[in-house]
């Protein structure tokens, strides 16, 4: 209301600027105005709500749960339930460990983790078999084993194991195995299958002994190495996937997601890298599938 603008020089009248200038700030004091009277003049229904909380007696403070003592797990049996260590028939095994961890000492602890992780693999192999043969049964296409070897050589040995295993009990049942890495990691460093040690296997190797399993179709995964530019990592996947194929005997589909094949670990990736590094599997790599 008091503000001056002055007038262009040489006539009497505002610029258009000013104009819209002063339109807005009468604008927001009329809004400023307005905000302040509803603040004042509130309904009646909601001074007595507040007039009523501040009767109320103060809330007691919430007791707050003792801090949590960290301690080691020795073996994920620990925080099963009883029931679900009795019903996988676990239990046993897991005490007889515990008993020879405990008389052998730290060096003993460490030569009875291939015998756990044989325990692994055989009750893997049992909890794949059930539900592959569920879906097959049910009429599924086929079965996809994803991210094989993530755990190192003991989930290899066991996807191979469960390949082996379904094969022989659906002969026409349709396996496409993906690998989680161009590297199988030594977790146990010992396994082989088939007279092969698994423990640091690439690509060109884990194909030979994927479809010697019964495998119909691999997945090869090469990893994308973040400090790395992506022709770099599209240079370093395509290198190992043209290996790869020229060791096949089965069609080689290559791992074109996040952080694998090249492409950078986003989601989603962008189109033009898709594109780049698609283009250069197919025509570069001559594979069946991506």
């Amino acid at each position: 209301r008091h503000l001056y603008l002055p007038r262009s020089p040489g006539t009497s009248q505002r610029s258009q600027d000013q104009v819209l200038l002063l339109a807005i700030i009468q604008h927001l004091v009329l809004a400023q105005a307005q905000w302040r009277g509803d603040h004042h003049q509130q309904p009646q229904r909601l001074r007595k709500r507040r007039q009523s909380l501040r009767r109320q007696p103060p809330r007691q403070p919430r007791h707050r749960r003792p801090p949590v003592q960290r301690q080691e797990i020795a073996s994920i049996m620990q925080i099963l339930p009883r029931q679900v260590q009795q019903r996988t028939g676990a239990l046993g095994v897991h005490a007889h460990h515990q008993t020879q961890r405990a008389a052998a000492g730290p060096q003993g602890s460490q030569a009875l983790r291939p015998q756990l992780a044989h325990g692994t693999i055989e009750h893997a192999v049992k909890d794949i078999d059930h539900v592959a043969s569920a879906y097959w049964e049910a009429g599924a296409d086929g079965i996809n084993f994803d991210t094989v070897g993530a755990s190192g050589d003991p989930d290899f040995k066991a996807s191979l194991l469960a390949v082996e295993k379904l094969k022989r009990k659906y002969p026409e049942m349709c396996i496409q195995v993906g690998m989680a890495g161009e590297f199988v990691l030594g977790m146990h460093g010992e396994l082989t299958h088939g007279g092969k040690r698994l423990a640091g296997l690439y690509p060109h190797d884990q194909v030979r002994v994927a479809q010697e399993a019964g495998v119909d179709i691999f997945g090869p995964a090469i990893n994308t190495a973040t400090n790395r530019s992506i022709p770099w990592n599209v240079a370093r996947a395509v290198t190992f996937t043209k290996a790869c194929v020229a060791a096949a005997e089965i069609p080689v589909h290559g791992n074109m997601g996040m952080g694998v094949g090249g492409l950078p670990v986003c989601d989603p990736a962008p189109a033009d890298v898709v594109s780049l590094a698609s283009k250069a599997m197919v025509e570069l790599t001559r594979l069946d599938g991506l």
